[in-house]
């Protein structure tokens, strides 16, 4: 199962937990003292990773999470007369121009919705950003996301106590407030006064808070600024201190897939670009094995056409062979399939001039017996076509004999039976041509 690091960098201490899931590893939450100096994070950063990975270091967690201190970012309240996110995220410079104290060229900037058109502006100086990276870099950590984990702390309030009503959540260093499902309220405070201003400034927008869930706050203090709530101690996960409870909103959110909807500042020349190299080398690694796939393929279609042209080969010149030794005196055999076509179809058409595939017997026996008797008929001619067209010429004694030889042959073995070119001849009789066609 995947682990996730997620690190909480405060003012003077670092947090840190592993999480799977949603749920915090064995080793349960972590913290360490960040000392003055250059190198008080760095030092810190690699106690917290000894404590909870070991020899392994970074190497033994597959993301990581980062969030640093919400009292170093600079946050107003600005109004846009659109909701969706890409917009907003395009119009918060010009939104933010002169209203910060460095130029909006040199922050990196986010939003959150907070209902009826206004939005919590949030900067992040560049080079800020970039000192943090370098420092994680050089333990090995390179954190898909970076942002505040003041702006995580809504999900305990849904996760932990449903969406119904107006609820504070008070963590040490921290305050949100939502409505329902949505965040009226960020602020990032260690003292009860800056409590007491949140409080004020929700009053004078017309919101009462129905509960405050808190942790790590005296609650003799916090009654005497919530007279009218309830107060209610926050409910955290076995082994989760109230210093932890922003490392374990942010697991939440990691575990639901909404770190796209949270504070991020890793964007632009500081995006994450590991698990978009990593998905690229998959659709690399995908393309060259559907490549081979079509090499291999086409190469065995190849092959199974070298393997048929050798067959087809084999087949032409045994049929070359073959024609040669029907007709030996043929001299140029070019195409022995063409060749032997048109031999065969001159054998058919000599075939047809002597009546080739037609009974010719058959046919001369029916007009014979079809000749009545004393009628002194004799056939001189006969000839059957390819399509059964039957020509004979013959002589008989009468006129009238020929008719009846005539009448005789269209009971008998032929039809269609006409009586042409009847002549007298000068020695006595008649001479006579008919066609027919075989039954």
């Amino acid at each position: 199962m995947r682990k996730v690091l997620i690190l909480d960098i405060g003012r003077e201490r670092l947090w840190a937990g592993v999480f799977s899931a949603g749920k915090p590893d064995a080793r349960g939450f972590v913290s360490a003292e960040i000392r003055s100096g250059d190198m008080g994070l760095k030092e810190a950063l690699s106690e917290v990773i000894t404590e909870l990975a070991g020899k392994r270091g970074a190497a033994a967690f597959d993301r990581a999470l980062v969030s640093i201190p919400a009292d170093e970012l600079s946050i107003r309240i600005v109004e846009m007369p659109f909701n969706e996110r890409k917009k907003v995220l395009e119009a918060l410079p010009f939104e933010l121009a002169g209203l910060l104290h460095v130029e909006v060229e040199e922050v990196v900037t986010d939003a959150v919705q907070l209902g009826n058109g206004r939005f919590l502006a949030i900067a992040a100086e560049r080079k800020l950003v970039r000192g943090y990276l370098e420092t994680l870099r050089q333990l090995g950590i390179d954190p898909c996301w970076m942002g505040s984990a003041l702006f995580a702390i809504p999900a305990l309030a849904a996760d932990l106590y449903g969406a119904q009503g107006v609820k504070a959540l008070l963590l040490p260093g921290s305050m949100a407030v939502m409505e329902g499902a949505s965040p009226r309220l960020f602020k990032s405070t260690r003292r009860l006064d800056g409590v007491r201003l949140g409080a004020s400034f929700l009053e004078s927008e017309g919101l009462a808070i129905d509960e405050v869930h808190y942790a790590g706050w005296d609650e003799g203090a916090l009654k005497e600024i919530f007279d009218r709530s309830s107060l209610i101690p926050m409910d955290l996960p076995a082994g989760c201190p109230p210093e932890g409870a922003s490392v374990y909103a942010l697991a939440l959110i990691e575990a639901k897939g909404l770190l796209n909807d949270t504070v991020n500042f890793r964007r632009g020349e500081f995006e994450y670009t590991r698990d978009k190299a990593s998905f690229m080398k998959g659709v690399k690694i995908a393309a060259c094995l559907a490549a081979a796939l079509v090499l291999l393929a086409a190469g065995d279609l190849y092959v199974r056409y070298m393997g048929l042209s050798a067959e087809l080969e084999s087949y032409r010149l045994s049929l070359r062979s073959s024609y040669i030794d029907l007709f030996p005196g043929e001299q140029n055999v070019s195409d022995p399939v063409y060749q032997l076509e048109a031999k065969l179809k001159a054998i058919e058409k000599e075939g047809a001039s002597i009546g080739m595939g037609v009974n010719t017997l058959d046919a001369l026996r029916g007009i014979a017996e079809a000749a009545p008797a004393g009628a002194g008929i004799k056939i001189t001619e006969l000839a059957i076509a390819d399509d059964g067209r039957v020509m004979a010429k013959g002589e008989a004694a009468s006129f009238e004999a020929a008719n009846s030889l005539k009448e005789s042959i269209a009971k008998g073995p032929l039809r269609d039976v006409s009586l042409n070119e009847t002549k007298a001849r000068p020695e006595g009789g008649a001479s006579f041509s008919i066609n027919a066609y075989l039954r």
